[in-house]
């Protein structure tokens, strides 16, 4: 089954590719703008940064130059893109942090409706802790987003370092200097977070980390619930017929219980993970947005079922139609990695060439090291097309709803550097039966 992991792979990698010259000759139909010197200044940068920090691994006494770059870069791209916070659900993650810290209503107005469940509350209560200390400002918000982006760096890190300092550092390396990262860490963004849960879920499948795997689990549900599928099927595939996945369970519904508490209290009926899972299948059946006021009319319970129930009737409607149409989506969101330059003001064909030479890159040593790969990491990849296939034809998706992918692609390709490691014993194992 592992193999089947190969197949995907190498078609994102193709996908990805020949996303390059798309962008090349169509910059307008990705980017907001065309090409200007600021934005080239940021991709020279970005380029010098990554080029030395692939020469740090090789001798150490250059690593903090390197980090120093990093820092640099992500602050000359915080000057750059100036539309803060960007879109609806940035400026949703600042009312909801805002409403928590003081002590109002966990709600916010959607299209002239009050809706309390309609956005997850992981990142908000992130954002609601940092702003007693330091604020909720753009500078405070980015200072926020590259501490968790680190910390999901070294838990990466830390999953490739039994197998040396030098893959481990390579690999953390990567992580922050990901384009598209750097400029989703701009914006009040949740994926970032829920990026880091996914770091620690692949960091407790691989080493059998059971209450780590359950709590990360639980967390990356209220951070993220798109993304839940992922640790359930990786769970399934990678430990199998394991009693102890209970206990994973057990923990994860305890974390998820005061959500589920408030949602019963305040909408009085069971809402597990939030009310836009219905408005998402309305937009995956029709593509469109401007029928969502007639549903809300009816409150933010029956208007999702309402809402639910006439999608199925166009999808069933036109069977054929709705699955090329998703198809369509689907494909094209992984087959380019431009989510944070949609969302900020500023994003031009240079800072979009340079995410997706990143993305095609490493998409690429991942698909040349996968047919090579043991041990866990292949079945973590197979779950998220796994997922993909079974769960996103169902809902709104886009370029951020695949960008959990970032973690088993970083780790695999690292196998295209294991002649960094001298160590005695050569086979690239970073964790039991990882690769």
């Amino acid at each position: 089954m592992r193999t089947l992991a190969f197949y995907p792979t190498v078609a994102l990698a193709i996908g990805a590719t020949m996303g390059l010259p798309y962008i090349v000759v169509r910059p307008a139909s990705l980017v907001p703008s065309a090409l200007d010197e600021s934005a080239l200044i940021i991709a020279a940068i970005w380029a010098l940064t990554t080029v030395i920090g692939v020469a740090s691994i090789h001798r150490f006494r250059t690593v903090p130059f390197a980090l120093a770059l990093l820092v640099i870069m992500r602050l000359f791209a915080a000057l750059y893109f100036t539309d803060w916070p960007g879109g609806d659900d940035q400026q949703a993650n600042l009312t909801l942090a805002h409403a928590i810290a003081s002590g109002s209503s966990y709600s916010v107005q959607w299209r002239g409706a009050t809706m309390l469940a309609m956005y997850p509350p992981g990142y908000p209560l992130l954002l609601t802790g940092w702003a007693v200390l330091f604020g909720i400002g753009r500078a405070s918000v980015l200072v926020l987003n590259n501490a968790v982006d680190l910390a999901a760096a070294s838990a990466l890190a830390a999953i490739i370092w039994p197998n040396g300092r030098r893959i481990a550092l390579l690999c953390a390396f990567f992580y922050l200097a990901w384009p598209d990262r750097i400029i989703s860490s701009l914006a009040p963004n949740k994926e970032g977070l829920a990026l880091l849960f996914v770091c620690l879920i692949t960091f407790s499948l691989l080493g059998r980390r059971f209450v780590l795997l359950g709590l990360s689990t639980g967390l990356l549900a209220l951070t993220q619930p798109a993304w839940l599928p992922f640790p359930i099927i990786a769970s399934l595939l990678v430990l199998k017929d394991d009693k102890r996945l209970i206990l994973s369970g057990a923990v994860a519904a305890i974390v998820m219980l005061p959500w589920w508490i408030r949602n019963y209290l305040a909408l009085h009926q069971f809402v597990p993970l939030t009310t836009s899972g219905p408005f998402s299948i309305m937009v995956a059946a029709t593509g469109r947005f401007d029928e969502f006021n007639y549903y809300l009319s009816f409150g933010e319970i029956e208007g999702g079922k309402r809402a639910a129930a006439d999608a199925l009737h166009v999808i069933f409607a036109s069977p054929a139609r709705f699955a090329v149409s998703r198809t369509i989506e689907i494909v094209r969101s992984f087959c380019f990695d431009l989510e944070g330059i949609g969302n900020l003001g500023g994003g031009t064909a240079q800072s979009a060439i340079a995410c997706q030479i990143y993305y095609a890159v490493m998409v690429g040593l991942a698909a040349a090291a996968i047919g090579k790969a043991g041990g866990v990491l292949p079945y973590i990849l197979l779950a998220i097309f796994i997922q993909v296939v079974i769960f996103a034809p169902w809902v709104e998706f886009d370029m951020r709803h695949k960008e959990l992918i970032v973690v088993p692609i970083l780790l695999i390709s690292m196998r295209a550097f294991t002649g960094l490691n001298k160590l005695p014993r050569s086979p690239y194992e970073p964790l039991p039966r990882a690769l």
